[in-house]
């Protein structure tokens, strides 16, 4: 599991990542998944080679130190990066085994959702989903599972966080100011997403992973 002093960085990378001028967000990957070993070349999105995505979300060169990617998206009168902490496998492979993806301000629930499954493969479905309350605040916890996520990890050289069966654990959550959260269907700012499930709380809990530089 991710340490404490991890998952803060996550609650604080969107705010340090959060200087410079305007993009419209992209969002979604390029290519399909197939039935292959491991992710086509065209695949971006969760899986993908950390070369590929690079070359579809060029990396952040300014207010960042976590790792970040793409278009800038606002949240809180803020520009912040769509992908902050990117997590892979580690070399050889170097496979993006989870990301925290930034959602505009006031975006509903189903509009999050929705977001979160564009750069997952087309077969990826929901296993469970619950809003968890703990000491820090509240969030949505979303767990998916992918069966072509699952077998393109398999045989993992560097051992990546994941199982056979393709479980991805998604943490919906809206960071105040001060980084607490609290749920709120109707205005979620953040998701962070991570092969290796399920999750099952506290809210700043994830599976872990190699952070990208």
């Amino acid at each position: 599991m991710m340490s404490r002093r991890l998952a803060v960085a996550l609650a604080l990378g969107l705010v340090v990542a959060g200087c410079g001028s305007s993009s419209s967000s992209s969002g979604g990957s390029s290519g399909a998944a197939s039935s292959g070993s491991g992710p086509p070349g065209t695949w971006t999105g969760l899986g993908a080679r950390l070369s590929a995505f690079q070359a579809a979300y060029p990396k952040g060169t300014s207010g960042c130190t976590t790792g970040c990617y793409g278009p800038r998206v606002g949240i809180k009168g803020q520009l912040v990066y769509e992908f902050t902490t990117v997590m892979t496998s580690g070399p050889p492979d170097n496979h993006v085994t989870g990301f925290t993806l930034a959602l505009p301000d006031k975006t509903p629930a189903s509009a999050a959702k929705a977001m979160v499954l564009k750069p997952m493969p087309s077969d990826t479905k929901e296993i469970s989903f619950k809003v968890a309350h703990d000491a820090e605040g509240s969030c949505g916890i979303w767990n998916l599972r992918s069966a072509t996520l699952g077998r393109w990890f398999i045989g993992n050289k560097a051992g990546a966080p994941v199982d056979p069966y393709g479980s991805v654990g998604v943490l919906l959550n809206p960071v105040g100011a001060d980084g607490t959260f609290k749920y709120s269907p109707s205005n979620l700012t953040r998701a962070n997403i991570e092969l290796g499930g399920p999750l099952s709380g506290p809210c700043r809990t994830t599976s872990g992973g190699m952070a990208s530089g």
